[in-house]
């Protein structure tokens, strides 16, 4: 799965459509990747210097959890 994500999002930033993410964002990106992690809730997020999944920042808002 990481190796297919990294290879999109490689193509995606080369052809000019995914702007802004750096090798380094890249990185750190794949470095928390894994089955499970989409939709709002468990997204992959940046927070307090570092990539992670939404629900381990800082005050998220999770929907369909009652808050």
């Amino acid at each position: 799965m990481k190796d297919a994500l990294e290879f999109e999002a490689k193509w995606l930033m080369e052809i000019g459509v995914l702007k802004g993410v750096s090798e380094g964002d890249l990185a750190g990106i794949l470095s928390v990747a894994k089955p499970g992690l989409a939709g709002w809730n468990s997204r992959i997020a940046y927070s307090g210097g570092s990539w992670k999944p939404y629900y381990e920042t800082g005050n998220p808002y999770l929907k369909g959890y009652g808050v």
